[in-house]
């Protein structure tokens, strides 16, 4: 017996199956975590420093360059680029496809320790994941 005859012989059932899945998906739909702008992990680091006082020329010099030439051995990164500006160096890594982040970032920490030539003035370096909100429903 085919799927067309048995519905044609019973079409109380089959009208009672497409309400109840109906109902049910309804259901699932109204449970769903919506969220029209999420939170996304990007697979980007940013290290940043506060020197107060200091031009970008001093800031690149004595904060940013000690940072990076720390993290020229890492084969995690796909590119680094910094940001200096009067009083602040912003170091931005971006991770290889693949790469393990959490992995990563325990590591920066440890390297970020390991940068002692940093000037007495300078604050001690933030590192954070980037994070990014985009809309995904429109």
């Amino acid at each position: 017996m085919s799927l067309i005859h048995f519905s044609l012989r019973n079409p109380l059932l089959v009208n009672l199956s497409l309400i109840l899945l109906l109902i049910v998906g309804v259901m699932a739909w109204k449970k769903l975590p919506q969220e029209i702008f999420p939170v996304v992990d990007l697979d980007m680091v940013s290290i940043t420093t506060e020197f107060e006082g200091a031009s970008p020329a001093e800031v690149e010099q004595q904060v940013t360059i000690p940072i990076e030439e720390e993290f020229e051995d890492s084969q995690d990164i796909d590119f680094m680029s910094s940001i200096n500006k009067e009083g602040l160096s912003s170091i931005f890594i971006k991770l290889k496809p693949g790469a393990n982040v959490e992995d990563f970032i325990r590591d920066t920490r440890t390297i970020i320790d390991r940068v002692d030539d940093l000037p007495d003035t300078a604050k001690e370096p933030e590192m954070m994941r980037i994070r990014t909100r985009f809309p995904v429903i429109t």
